[in-house]
């Protein structure tokens, strides 16, 4: 439904009372004919039945070469939908990767500016012995924001992380240098 191969999918279902009640949403890096992987979004509104055209949730420029991937969404018990990805568009050598975040609140039809919410890190450390990062990343939205549990190599080896990504969709004002706060790994 989303064209080109699929990598790391993601699927919520939006329960608020809204109008959107019931609407099944699902968020995938895709490979396109401009991008090796773009993220991609799609809506069913009858309940899986029909899906509703791919929209591009990155903003970054079509045919740059960049990876988004890992992306993962959750829903707010208002229908705000958040989405988090992996994204190289900083790396000259696509091992360089950032989290960016975007959110939607019309059901996915349109999405915020992307935004970097991590340092950048690498997703080579720890090769050969482990050629990949972990891709275990657990989202939950709420009215104020979003939680995600993520991987990434910020000490030199691969851990997991925790990051609150505070709703800019509140009338009040939020100070810009507060919306992301990286939480180190502890017991």
């Amino acid at each position: 439904a989303c064209g080109g191969q699929l990598v790391g999918v993601a699927m919520a279902v939006d329960r608020s009372n809204g109008p959107r009640a019931g609407w099944v949403y699902v968020l995938a890096s895709v490979q396109t004919a401009d991008d090796p992987l773009d993220v991609k979004f799609i809506r069913s509104t009858d309940g899986g039945q029909t899906w509703s055209t791919p929209v591009r949730v990155n903003d970054d420029p079509a045919g740059n070469g960049a990876y988004q991937w890992f992306g993962t969404m959750s829903v707010s018990p208002e229908g705000r939908i958040d989405a988090v990805w992996n994204d190289t568009r900083g790396s000259a050598d696509n091992t360089i990767s950032a989290l960016h975040y975007s959110f939607s609140t019309d059901g996915g039809t349109t999405w915020s500016p992307n935004e970097q919410a991590s340092p950048t890190w690498s997703s080579t450390v720890g090769w050969p012995n482990q050629n990949k990062i972990g891709d275990y990343y657990h989202m939950v939205s709420d009215a104020g924001g979003a939680d995600l549990a993520w991987a990434a190599t910020f000490s030199g080896g691969e851990d997991v992380y925790y990051v609150r990504i505070q709703d800019q969709t509140a009338a009040v004002a939020v100070d810009p240098g507060g919306r992301y706060r990286l939480h180190p790994n502890l017991p």
